[in-house]
């Protein structure tokens, strides 16, 4: 529904492994709101998340990022996503802790995909 405000909630459990070196864990919980909209009658959603991430094994805190974008319901087949990220890293000075992104989804069910009816 347009003008409408969502409450996004995703949590996740994740195990790297490291080929030479120590496998890790870790918790990354993401909270967000999305606005829906409607612009030149395509379907465009505005969101701001913010993302924690928590190494499991020492039990502390290790990275933050907070999103800020859109995504547009441009074709049947295609939904480009414009957005910022900054991150933070604990005992880490990266010099990308600013991110400008553009990305390409396609979404598969649209397409058949996973059961979903074209």
């Amino acid at each position: 529904k347009q003008g409408k405000w969502i409450l996004q909630n995703r949590n996740t459990y994740l195990h790297r492994f490291i080929v030479g070196g120590e496998d890790f864990d870790f918790y990354r919980g993401r909270l967000g709101i999305v606005h829906r909209a409607k612009i030149f009658d395509k379907s465009v959603n505005f969101f701001a998340h913010d993302e924690i991430f928590i190494d499991l094994k020492k039990g502390d805190f290790a990275r933050n990022r907070v999103y800020l974008g859109a995504d547009i319901k441009l074709f049947n087949w295609l939904n480009p996503q414009f957005f910022y990220i900054y991150q933070s890293h604990k005992n880490h000075a990266s010099p990308n802790n600013h991110l400008f992104v553009v990305a390409a989804i396609i979404p598969l069910g649209n397409h058949g995909f996973f059961g979903a009816k074209k």
